[in-house]
């Protein structure tokens, strides 16, 4: 079962098994979301294509730069100004596949072939991991990084840290709370202690290399963007907004995200019963984990735990979860496989297959439902296409206009765009109906509607 005879099957077998996330809902289209528009105004900006940025007097509402290496990647993809976005999909599509390749090899550490592979792909094709990859985001690319250097720390060999480093420095390119991996990673050193023996100089080199990095890291990142660079802003925004409520909120909408994941198109006991079989298992062998052998996966864990806690926005569960998500499946297989060995070792590995295929056929369904349906995208709508038309006839390129998504609207218009809270600093102001009142700026008394239709009002300042 673990040796097929040729060192090429598995590795074929699970590009077979995870090659069909290439035609899911690959299209040409995106939502509102703003962070996509961000990181492909990004690549642009990087090769020269768009200057300066299109979105100025962001303030509290983002860093003017994120995602450097991530954006970096899409450069290529922006060259075809008609299937831009449909070339950025298949790079998250690949991403995905990425990731599920390391998460199996990942799993192969403690369960045999067979479940590792139906987990992945249980993990690969549930219906969230599949709407986020309609999404062109660095998360799964980033929690990739991050499980290669857990591969390579794990495996013990001092010359390998320096690979460690290497793809945590990868994780941070992609997104900001990859530093907590190399918090995880120090602490892990420093309980270790052998790495820190004064007369060997071998120890010492991945550590001063770390800082290093992480200094010319940070350098390069204020040269381009010295106003707001991204770690400072993310750390003023959780000083800013730390309370206690907001940690109690986060751990109501992070819980139900988690178990929210793993439920299924099924009728509701169903559902409880998955649930039931799935987070307390992860929680209780992580617990176990982090008080008896405590390694690189437990401290990334609780320090990426702690970051959300305090991180003020929630309103993306499934994609801030990702890499607790994919560590939550790893545990739940050592839980599960410790269980069965206890109960008859010899039939253990039939027993987390089925149980393991029990877990991806109740994804089925929602699934397969999934890939055959059309997806609404709002900005290709009738309302929001009359809209852009009416930018582009009426508004100059030279003139600023408010909006609560001002990198996707610079991303739909190519016009100069501000965030909504600055938008005393705009010629022109969008508000859309669809927004909850909070979200409504309040607008000047020379404020002038020149536009509208059943979505949005343009008002001229």
């Amino acid at each position: 079962m673990e040796k097929p005879g040729s060192v090429y099957f598995v590795p074929a077998l699970i590009l077979c098994c995870l090659l069909p996330v290439l035609f899911i809902q690959i299209n040409n289209f995106h939502d509102w979301g703003d962070d996509f528009a961000q990181y492909l105004l990004q690549a642009k900006w990087f090769s020269k294509q768009v200057s300066p940025m299109p979105v100025s007097l962001l303030n509290d509402y983002g860093p003017s730069l994120k995602g450097t290496l991530f954006s970096i990647l899409l450069v290529p993809v922006t060259y075809s100004s008609l299937y831009e976005l449909f070339y950025a999909k298949i790079i998250i599509s690949l991403s995905l596949i990425a990731l599920g390749c390391t998460l199996f090899y990942f799993l192969k550490k403690s369960v045999r072939t067979a479940p590792a592979l139906v987990l992945t792909c249980y993990f690969v094709y549930n219906i969230h991991a599949l709407q986020l990859k309609d999404q062109v985001l660095p998360d799964f690319l980033f929690i990739t990084f991050i499980l290669i250097a857990n591969l390579s720390f794990d495996s013990g060999s001092k010359q390998k840290l320096w690979l460690t480093l290497l793809f945590m420095l990868l994780a941070v390119g992609c997104r900001s709370a990859g530093i907590v991996a190399i918090i995880a990673f120090v602490v892990v050193l420093l309980k270790s202690g052998n790495y820190f023996k004064i007369n060997s100089d071998l120890n010492w080199r991945p550590i001063l290399l770390l800082l290093a990095i992480s200094l010319v890291y940070y350098s390069v990142e204020t040269l381009i963007s010295p106003e707001k660079n991204s770690f400072a802003w993310y750390l003023n925004l959780i000083q800013v907004n730390a309370s206690f409520n907001n940690i109690t909120n986060n751990i109501y909408q992070y819980c139900y995200g988690f178990s929210n994941f793993f439920e299924q198109d099924l009728p509701m006991w169903m559902n409880k019963f998955f649930v039931l079989l799935i987070f307390p298992s992860m929680v209780v062998q992580f617990l176990y984990n982090l008080l008896s052998k405590s390694g690189f996966r437990e401290w990334v864990v609780v320090f990426y735990i702690l970051l959300l806690l305090v991180y003020p926005y929630h309103h993306e569960t499934s994609r801030f979860l990702v890499p607790l998500l994919v560590y939550g499946i790893s545990y739940l297989a050592e839980f599960y496989n410790a269980v069965f060995n206890r109960i008859s070792k010899k039939h253990a590995p039939f027993m987390l297959v089925g149980l393991s295929c029990l877990f991806l056929v109740s994804n089925f369904k929602a699934t397969y439902n999934f890939t055959k349906t059309k997806l609404y995208y709002s900005p290709y709508n009738e309302q929001s296409v009359s809209l852009f038309r009416f930018i582009e006839s009426t508004i100059p390129l030279n003139q600023k206009i408010a909006f609560y998504k001002p990198w996707a609207l610079a991303y739909f218009t190519h016009h100069s765009t501000v965030p909504l809270n600055a938008n005393m600093f705009a010629d022109w102001i969008i508000i859309s109906k669809n927004l909850p009142a909070t979200e409504y700026c309040v607008l000047p008394p020379s404020a002038t509607p020149l536009f509208e239709n059943e979505e949005y009002v343009v008002f001229k300042k």
